[in-house]
């Protein structure tokens, strides 16, 4: 240390010489502070500062030295186990210094601060304590690119000198500062300097500093400021204070002189208001739903919290005449982020939305078109029903009588209710209670029956009527209720706004999870590392499940080796992916524009807003087409169309499981409850559990084709399961075992000789490992209301592994199947197609409408279909083909001893046991299903049946009363084959009938004893049209389908619309007009 200040001395005399003249005489330390030269003098306070520096540095190593020796002292008189002294002795180093030379960053010394920051990038580590002393400067210049480190450190110290210098006395400036070092990495292109930490040796000057703070702007200017040294949390914090205290001031209209910061806590008035915590920030009063409404054809009304998960969107909200049809995607309507519900008319106009936050738990109660009524219910701490109501003017008797009915069903309950909507009642006099109309009086009766609150008291329509309401036995939570000037041209009423305290509502917050980057893999190296495995002891056991954990074991170990694991953090942004940086600074000035205009409508703000919304669409619009074109051009370049596909997804896709769901009384919240939920219902619909027959026992049964004719046994090589394992989907899920099928494929090689043994040791064998025959279930939503559990279908997701050995099977067993599948079959069979079905099933109908004969279509569904199969009775039918031996003992072993359990975002359900069916999402599963019901056309004698899978299609031309009595003796055969194995779905089995006729013959036909609807469906009504048409032009003949030297494709052209008519088609309800 002495000879660190004899050099710095030392440099200071050879420095001022060569700046001063000749016969000037030597200058030391004492005499510089009388010079005049104020350059000199800077340069003498940036030295002194490096002398307090090294002693700084000098006595902080000796403290750190005495504390290691008192340590070591303490840890020798240590009694207690190796373990504790080990712990004991290694904690207290994370607090010593690193003798690692220059790298390493010392709090108390800013040279290597300064050297640190601007090499490695990152913060300087300060403890609580430090910080008290600390000060950091924003906005002082940093020296050009090019400078020395020695400039720039000369340079920062004396910027701060003379920044601070006339608020405190110069003459001890110099020594109270400890510490001056910039934060953050160096960057000559940036254009904001980086801050300056400046630490102080004493609390007494920073105190002095602030409290002539106000000299500040007079002497530096006013770019630049100074604020304490806070920590990462309390910067956190503050801006989560901040963020709260803008909202309160413009939306609450709250004064800001009223609001104050008391460490992470807000206070109005002295008043708690909430926390800043790490979910954001904490009311200290129950989470309210406030109201500002999106867009609207109609009557919008909202509730929008102080904590939703985008501030200017609102938490909840109604629309009344939404004019939506089915067609439309929710996504289409709201941005992604909350759970829709809707009740939309098939007809023109109408209908109503009620939209709830996606992390609020609701599950919807009650829909019903035309009154349009919409009820929710909020699982929450303390559960609310909301209702939304649209009546048109002048409705119907009944439409009254239905709504009123309802409302007062659901004003019995013990439930708060709030009842929103328009009504349309606009002669209701709700001082008095009193209307003229009849259906206003009942209303009126109503509110009085059950002492109801109605909230609105101004006109909601531009014609000055009250038509919106907000009915409720809930006032004393509804607050700050207002009607608001709708800035939407479309709308004729005005925005309702409110706030609903509902209770608090625990968000979710999504975690970080990691996932195997399976693009970025060496698999040559992989597949080497396999290569040089062990696997001799697989080639020398028989027993299938050491084989398979022995494999599985080697490929696990593989990928842990060669996938690298990276971290997902969710994609939280509500917005879509091609809204750019541009796109939402526009769409934040466009909301502060509406919100201006709310407070302010004056026709300049409504002018700009109107003109600042036309520009945010067009740029939204052309935005969306350069990025749908982006993903055309990337998808022609790459020859797939899974970017297009999962962007369509995406627009579609909704949450696939709500908050909520239920199944008859019982309702689930929690995932796991949601699982077990699922997983009670899927295991429902399996047949019951029948003992499965041995081999012995059918030798009796009469088979379809000589004993020696048989297959019994197939062979595999590892050149076939080579051929397999390459022809695998990289892109496909993996199992639950955690093998993907890209590993497998790029790795066939090496586990292609594996793989065989294993295969054919389980054929030989009749055996599959225990873990093949798991299946982990996604439920699939079908059609109808989410939150029903019944309107969703299992998926599994079985073993890539096992499914290559299926695949291997069916291609050896699938030449031999084939040709005891009925011609009736389209589903399913290479070469068919539901194409081909249609073009039969036409050229049918066109035949008998040539003859002038009627044809009467009865379409069939099975119930469960594919979960409904017995086992017992597919293993008949499986011996009575043929498959005997080994292979049926083989096929035993896959349909027994299968489990299922249901995932739910990761969380899994209880295993119950699958006691019927064929596994959805097995290669085998199709084929064993078509194996099945493949006696279903021999069972008819007089009538044409059609299948597709289990889609059954029977038909038979009508001439007389006795054509009917046929196809209804056919259809008892098939109601008899139902009772045995799988039963009909009567309520998806209709009749269709085809007749040019003007009084057709009309005959009801059954099924099980339950009468089959006539349906009309719009697709075979065009055909009618058409054919009629047709008639009415020429009496030529219609084309014959059968010709041979037409193709399938030229056929199809001759007669039904092509995709491209479709989509240019003007409707989007019918394809009438193609015809």
């Amino acid at each position: 240390m002495e000879f660190l200040k004899l050099f710095y001395r030392q440099f200071l005399v050879e420095f001022l010489t060569k700046k001063c003249t000749a016969n000037a005489p030597p200058t030391d330390e004492t005499t510089l502070p009388n010079m005049d030269n104020n350059h000199y003098k800077l340069i003498h306070n940036s030295i002194v500062f490096q002398l307090h520096v090294i002693e700084d540095l000098k006595k902080q190593l000796d403290d750190k030295n005495t504390r290691i020796q008192e340590l070591t002292a303490t840890s020798n008189q240590t009694q207690s186990s190796d373990r504790t002294t080990a712990s004991a002795s290694i904690a207290p180093t994370e607090d010593l210094p690193h003798d690692n030379g220059p790298t390493q960053r010392d709090p108390t010394n800013p040279t290597l601060n300064i050297n640190n920051h601007e090499s490695s990038g990152h913060h300087t580590p300060r403890n609580t304590t430090d910080r008290k002393q600390n000060l950091v400067f924003f906005g002082i210049r940093e020296s050009p690119s090019g400078t020395s480190f020695q400039e720039r450190m000369e340079h920062d110290y004396n910027a701060v000198f003379a920044i601070i210098d006339p608020m405190i006395d110069s003459g001890h400036l110099h020594s109270s500062i400890r510490v001056c070092s910039r934060l953050g990495k160096y960057n000559a292109s940036s254009q904001r300097p980086r801050p300056i930490l400046v630490r102080f040796n004493s609390l007494s000057t920073i105190k002095t500093i602030f409290r002539n703070i106000q000299r500040l702007s007079t002497s530096s200017g006013s770019n630049v400021s100074i604020r304490r040294d806070l920590s990462k949390e309390e910067r956190r914090h503050n801006s989560i204070l901040l963020k709260e205290r803008h909202r309160l001031v413009t939306e609450c209209g709250i004064t800001k002189s009223n609001i104050k910061f008391r460490g992470n806590a807000l206070y109005i008035n002295g008043s708690l208001h909430g926390k800043a915590g790490v979910a954001g920030f904490i009311a200290s009063s129950p989470h309210n739903l406030s109201a500002t409404s999106p867009p609207s054809h109609d009557s919008p009304s909202s509730t929008s919290p102080p904590n939703s998960p985008d501030p200017n969107l609102p938490r909840a909200g109604t629309v009344t005449e939404t004019w939506l049809s089915p067609s439309f995607y929710d996504k289409e309507v709201l941005p992604s982020g909350y759970s829709v519900f809707r009740s939309d008319r098939l007809s023109r106009g109408g209908g109503v939305l009620l939209a709830v936050a996606s992390h609020i738990p609701a599950a919807l109660i009650y829909s019903q078109s035309d009154p349009d009524i919409l009820a929710i219910k909020l699982q929450i701490h303390s559960p609310v029903i909301l209702c939304v109501v649209y009546i048109p003017p002048q409705s119907s008797h009944l439409s009254y009588s239905s709504l009123l009915s309802y409302l007062h069903s659901l004003f019995s309950s013990s439930l708060p209710v709030v009842v929103l909507g328009d009504f349309n009642c606009p002669d209701i006099d709700w001082s008095s209670l009193s209307a003229s109309s009849n259906f206003s009086a009942l209303l009126c009766e109503l509110v009085y029956d059950y002492n109801l609150s109605q909230c609105i008291t101004q006109p909601t329509h531009i014609k000055g009527n009250t038509l919106d309401l907000i009915l409720t036995n809930y006032e004393d939570n509804i607050s700050n209720v207002s009607v608001l000037e709708s800035p939407w041209a479309t709308s004729d009423h005005y925005l309702i706004s409110f706030f609903l305290s509902a209770g608090r509502v625990t968000k979710s917050h999504s975690t970080p999870s990691s996932s195997r980057n399976y693009s970025d893999v060496d698999y040559s190296g992989m597949d080497d590392f396999l290569l040089d495995w062990d696997f001799n002891p697989c080639y020398s056991s028989q027993d299938v499940e050491f084989i398979w954990s022995h494999i599985k074991s080697a490929i696990l170990t593989a990928i842990d080796k060669f996938v690298p694991t990276v971290t997902i953090t969710k994609r939280h942004s509500h917005l879509p992916r091609w809204f750019d940086g541009s796109l939402r600074h526009d769409l934040k000035r466009v909301r502060t524009m509406r919100r201006k205009c709310v407070s302010r409508p004056t026709p300049a703000n409504l002018e700009s807003l109107s003109q600042m919304d036309a520009h945010l669409k067009d740029s939204i619009a052309e935005a969306e087409s350069n990025y749908v074109l982006s993903l055309i051009n990337q998808s022609a370049m790459d020859k797939s169309n899974a970017l297009i596909y999962a962007h369509i997804r995406s627009i579609i896709k909704q949450s696939v499981i709500p908050p909520v769901v239920s199944l008859g009384p019982q309702s689930a919240s929690s995932y796991k409850e949601q699982a077990d939920l699922f997983n009670n219902y899927f295991f429902s619909v399996y047949s019951p559990c029948f003992s499965f027959p041995s081999l012995d026992s059918l030798f009796s049964l009469p088979m379809q084709v000589h004993h020696d004719c048989g297959l019994d046994a197939i062979i595999f090589s590892p050149s076939d399961v080579f051929k397999a394992l390459t022809n695998l989907d990289p892109t496909k899920a993996m199992g639950a075992d955690g093998i993907g099928p890209r590993v497998l494929k790029m790795c066939a090689t090496a586990l292609c000789e594996p793989l065989c043994h294993l295969f054919c040791t389980s054929v030989a064998n009749s055996c599959i490992p225990s873990e093949w025959k798991v299946h982990c279930v996604t439920p699939i939503h079908k059609s109808g209301d989410k939150s029903v559990v019944s309107n969703y279908r299992p998926i599994s997701l079985l073993s890539c592994v096992s499914k290559v050995l299926e695949r291997l099977i069916y291609d050896n067993i699938i030449d031999y199947v084939s040709p005891f599948v009925s011609t009736s079959q389209f589903g399913f069979s290479r070469g068919r197609s539901t194409l081909q079905q249609l073009l039969i099933f036409l050229s049918d109908i066109f035949h008998n409408i040539d003859n002038k004969l009627q044809t009467d279509a009865i379409y069939l569904d099975l119930r469960k279909a594919f979960d409904s199969v017995p086992h017992d009775k597919l293993l008949v039918k499986l011996y009575s083909i043929g498959i005997t031996g080994e292979l049926w003992e083989w096929f035993k072993s896959y349909l027994s001893s299968r489990t299922q359990c249901v995932s739910i975002n990761g969380t899994l359900s209880s295993t119950l046991p699958v006691t019927s069916g064929v596994p959805q999402g097995s290669i085998l599963g199709p084929l064993l299903f078509l194996i099945f019901i493949n006696d279903i056309p021999s069972l008819v004698q007089h009538i044409s049946v059609l299948l597709y899978a289990d889609d059954t299609k029977c038909y038979h031309p009508i001439s007389h009363i006795s054509d009917s009595l046929h196809l209804q003796a056919d259809l008892d055969s098939l109601a008899q084959w139902s009772e045995d194995n799988i039963a009909f779905n009567n309520t998806k089995s209709f009749l269709i009938r085809f007749s040019l006729h003007p009084s057709p013959l009309s005959t009801s036909y059954c099924i099980d004893g339950q009468p089959l609807e006539l349906s009309h469906m719009k697709c075979y009504d065009a055909l009618m049209k058409m054919l009629i048409k047709k008639q009415d032009e020429d009496d030529d003949l219609l084309l014959d389908v059968t010709e041979s030297h037409l193709t399938v494709d030229q056929q199809r052209r001759a007669m039904v619309p092509s995709s491209t008519d479709v989509r240019r088609c003007a409707s989007r309800e019918s394809v009438v007009e193609l015809f």
